[in-house]
């Protein structure tokens, strides 16, 4: 009994001071968390190449309407932030939390990606460096000066917290808060391309550097900054309740022919003109033509489709001068009632004139055609003319969704027995996308989407064709794959 009693009391007290030890390391201190940083640096190589993507569409447009007065322009042309993953280095978590199905922690985190020591051998020989390439318009017309800036020496630390709000449904968390107990620490170093070459930290020109800086603390402090808070909604996006997407009406076929009479944009008396379609209550969804260079009398010979949501919605072509540098201009705006194609789904040959306000500059000539999506019902045919079934959805008009992956042992195309492959998308021959170039790989990992509008399933095919990009010869064709979209 003695022996037992004391083994027992030995236990006993063992056990109480783990757990005060443990209780005071969770709460007074700071825990490490290699198995998390191991997790992040295996899933960054997969999620950064989409989340600099997602940058420059966020980032590029909020540049251009923030630009500074001594400033033409300020775009961002090239984002990524390398192979090197951000870091965990401490995580703090609050125990004595009245509400039991709240789970707080506090995360210290960093990211320094010319930091190698943390890196694992095999990252070190395939690393990729973070490039970020500014481009800087100074001046006013054709004396400004364009000039792209290299973002080098990116260094990012601060301190978030983050609360997770606990549920009886899987994955057992309703939602998760995020935000930063303070501003973080930024700094960077701006160059011209070149980089060392011309090692002039150009962040000291007066007024820059507290720009850039004072934007992005603009942008993210009203989601991220405390008191303010960036929730996501776990347990309705598993669920998929989250993209409440709005069902498309119809598609619209626009077949963009020419404009005439444009005014003069250019300081040589020219224009670059090209015309974007969209719909003033989804403006996001949007089609454009391609860009053609120094007249004012351009034609296209373009068919361009768009989905239509609503048909009480407006139709507007804008036509815009293209600009190298700085923001596209624009030269006017055609509005189109939705009501009137549904009165008339056919418009052939029409000219209608391009106003910016009250001020007629030139007239745009196209055709457009409207096809609702096709509904099912009971008294649809069943068998065609021949007596063959009919699949009843494969003349519905829609949208397909192509995600181009990656590809692999693709032929080598330049002396350096490597090739730079991008992916060219046709519809019926008829161009609709191209993924970037991937420079010198033979198993490029693309990793984008896009979402093509067809008329008839069943008569539409989709070719995907990979070349070889070169900056002065003609691009090669390294292959291509052809879908008959009926087969789907």
């Amino acid at each position: 009994w003695y022996r037992n009693s004391v083994v027992r009391f030995r236990r006993t007290v063992r056990d109480d001071f783990e757990r005060a030890y443990e209780h005071n390391a969770l709460t007074r201190t700071l825990e490490s968390v290699g198995w998390l940083n191991e997790f992040t640096t295996r899933f960054w190589l997969m999620f950064e190449p989409s989340l600099s993507r997602m940058v420059i569409d966020i980032a590029d447009p909020i540049l251009e309407q923030n630009t500074p007065g001594f400033l033409d322009s300020l775009k961002l042309t090239t984002f990524t932030l390398g192979t090197k993953a951000p870091r965990i280095d401490g995580v703090r978590t609050y125990s004595e939390l009245e509400d039991r199905n709240v789970i707080v922690m506090d995360w210290q985190v960093s990211f320094t990606p010319n930091d190698l020591e943390d890196v694992p051998a095999v990252l070190r020989e395939n690393k990729v460096n973070p490039k970020v390439v500014l481009t800087v318009r100074v001046g006013k017309g054709f004396v400004g000066a364009g000039m792209p800036i290299m973002v080098e020496d990116m260094v990012f630390k601060g301190k978030m917290q983050v609360k997770l709000q606990l549920g009886p449904v899987f994955p057992h968390v309703r939602t998760a808060q995020v935000c930063f107990l303070e501003r973080p620490t930024i700094d960077f170093v701006l160059k011209p391309v070149g980089g060392d070459t011309f090692g002039v930290d150009i962040a000291h020109v007066p007024g820059l550097r507290t720009f850039i800086l004072d934007t992005i603390h603009s942008i993210v402090g009203p989601m991220f900054y405390a008191p303010n808070h960036f929730t996501v909604d776990v347990e309705q996006l598993i669920s998929g309740a989250v993209a409440k997407i709005p069902a498309a009406k119809g598609v619209l076929i626009i077949n963009m022919h020419s404009a005439r009479g444009l005014p003069k944009m250019d300081t040589f008396g020219k224009a670059d003109p090209y015309v974007k379609v969209s719909t003033a209550k989804h403006p996001e969804v949007s089609q454009r033509t391609r860009m053609i260079e120094k007249t004012l009398a351009p034609t296209w010979n373009e068919t361009l489709m768009l989905m239509i949501y609503s048909k009480t919605d407006t139709i507007q072509f804008e036509v815009f001068d293209w600009n190298a540098v700085g923001k596209d201009e624009k030269i006017g705006l055609i509005t189109y009632p939705m009501i009137k194609l549904l009165e008339q789904p056919e418009l052939e040959g029409a000219t209608l004139p391009i106003m910016m306000g009250s001020t007629e500059r030139g007239q745009l000539t196209f055709d457009m055609s409207y096809f609702p999506v096709a509904t099912r019902t009971t008294q649809a045919a069943t068998v065609d003319a021949d007596g063959n079934p009919l699949d009843p959805s494969a003349e519905a008009a829609g949208s397909v969704r192509v995600r181009i992956a990656s590809a692999s042992n693709l032929p080598a195309a330049d002396k350096s027995g490597t090739s730079d492959p991008y992916v060219v998308a046709t519809i019926n021959d008829i161009k609709v996308w191209k993924s970037e170039a991937i420079k010198k790989t033979l198993n490029p990992r693309w990793n984008q989407q896009t979402e093509v509008d067809i008329r008839m399933r069943s008569k539409t095919v989709l070719t995907l064709e990979v070349f070889d990009w070169n900056q002065i010869q003609s691009h090669t064709l390294l292959g291509a794959v052809t879908i008959p979209l009926a087969e789907l």
